[in-house]
């Protein structure tokens, strides 16, 4: 609020489809709204239409609004947003049937710390919200003002001016719930090396999830479901790298998501991100609790979550580092307490030792332990260490060799068969490739 009273807050013009984002800020209110038994309906009179517009100030403007709407709007009540042309201006009403605003507190509702006394009525806190709002519509160029008759709930209407200098931006939504789960998603093989993280996103909001997926898919593989049985089933088949999810969704909600996957070996380690339009302390202390490693409100700012995503794949990268740290040494050495993450690497670690000296030990007897696909288990194991399955097993032998080298009297072909390893020459090949000397060497010392 300091920033825009001494106008250091930049505005930030991008020139797009406004009603096409007034849209998708709207439909992200919709799982909360639907979970209070509140109507929420968008109407637009035009469409298609590019103009100049901030789009994190517009999406604080029509949040604040929304949310003093559904705050304040009993079960059973309906909350419009419609927005229209009026000569050189856009309109945008936001009107619920809520209990309206007492007339003699009107003329005050938009100023700095303003309260209400009567408590009965709605607007009974400081004022700051929707101080903010009034800033922020004059930062844009426009104005706002509130109507509330008797008994008939509050409109609250915005009016910001017609421009088209800014440079064009690309906002794609839907025209149509339909359209975005018209097309099927491709099925993902085991993504190659130098192949884009993949996220799935769980979302039961056509027009959310068209916006998300189109600003993800810039930088990720982009998978789709759209409810939490869905994203549970999908997160199972895939494994991807992270999962973005909606909380409030049929089937399965997004807390239920998330406690399945996290408490799940074959998922537990793939970083989960919550959106919700439901942004309280308590909310956002339960999604942590479930296991969600970021939770964000929605409307979203993009780079946020982008940055957030970003973070997420820096912190998995450490981990891999972690790990590798860990079991190139021996199982015990793991970080205590020990997480999921670390109980199936260390019970994979002890596996691979027990059938250490078969050389036909590989990946599908070790899935047969695990009880998990092959897929699944090349995934866990590559997020974990960054070696496919196979180059992990391998891993586990060469690392079990020098200890053998160092530690006892066995000598070099003696280990390479202990080991697994059917051919001396192949073994002293890729040992000196790992540890930068041949295992002769290593026997010398």
């Amino acid at each position: 609020m300091s920033k825009l009273e001494s106008g250091h807050l930049p505005v930030k013009m991008i020139r797009s489809d406004i009603v096409a984002y007034l849209h998708y800020l709207t439909e992200s209110f919709h799982s909360y709204t639907d979970s209070k038994d509140i109507l929420l309906t968008f109407h637009a009179d035009f469409s298609d239409e590019d103009v100049d517009y901030d789009p994190e100030k517009l999406q604080h403007i029509i949040s604040n609004l929304l949310s003093n709407a559904i705050k304040f709007t009993p079960a059973g009540g309906e909350i419009e947003v419609a927005v229209h042309k009026a000569g050189p201006e856009i309109v945008i009403r936001v009107t619920d049937t809520g209990p309206g605003i007492p007339p003699e507190h009107l003329p005050h509702i938009f100023d700095l710390f303003y309260q209400v006394e009567d408590t009965g009525s709605r607007y009974d806190g400081s004022g700051i919200g929707l101080a903010l709002v009034k800033e922020l519509v004059r930062l844009l160029g426009g104005s706002i003002s509130v109507e509330s008759p008797p008994g008939k709930g509050a409109g609250f209407c915005v009016q910001l001016p017609i421009s088209r200098g800014a440079s064009p931006a690309s906002m794609p939504l839907p025209s149509s719930p339909v359209e975005a789960f018209a097309t099927p998603q491709p099925e993902l093989q085991v993504p190659l090396p130098g192949e884009r993280d993949t996220v799935l996103l769980v979302e039961d909001n056509a027009d959310v999830m068209t916006y998300l997926s189109a600003v993800l898919a810039e930088s990720y593989q982009v998978l789709t479901a759209r409810n939490g049985q869905e994203g549970f089933d999908k997160a199972l088949e895939y494994i991807p790298d992270i999962i973005v999810s909606d909380v409030m969704m049929p089937v399965k909600t997004g807390f239920e998501l998330c406690k399945a996957l996290k408490s799940d070996d074959r998922s537990s380690h793939i970083p989960i991100v919550l959106l919700t339009a439901k942004a309280d302390h308590e909310a956002k202390i339960a999604g942590l609790t479930y296991g969600a490693d970021v939770y964000l409100s929605k409307p979203f700012n993009q780079e946020e979550l982008l940055l957030q995503l970003k973070k997420l794949v820096a912190l998995r990268r450490q981990l891999q580092e972690r790990y590798q740290a860990s079991w190139q040494q021996q199982p015990e050495n793991f970080i205590t307490p020990l997480s999921l993450n670390d109980r199936f690497l260390q019970k994979t670690m002890q596996l691979i030792e027990s059938n250490i000296s078969d050389e036909d030990f590989d990946m599908p007897k070790l899935c047969a332990l695990l009880n998990m696909s092959r897929s699944n288990l090349f995934r866990k194991i590559k997020a974990l260490t960054g070696e496919s399955a196979t180059g992990f097993i391998r891993s586990v032998r060469l690392n079990k060799a020098r200890e053998l080298l160092l530690n006892t009297d066995m000598n070099v072909t003696e280990v390479c068969f202990a080991t697994g390893f059917s051919s001396p020459n192949y073994f002293s090949r890729v040992f000196q490739e790992v540890f930068g000397m041949a295992p002769s060497e290593v026997r010398r010392r």
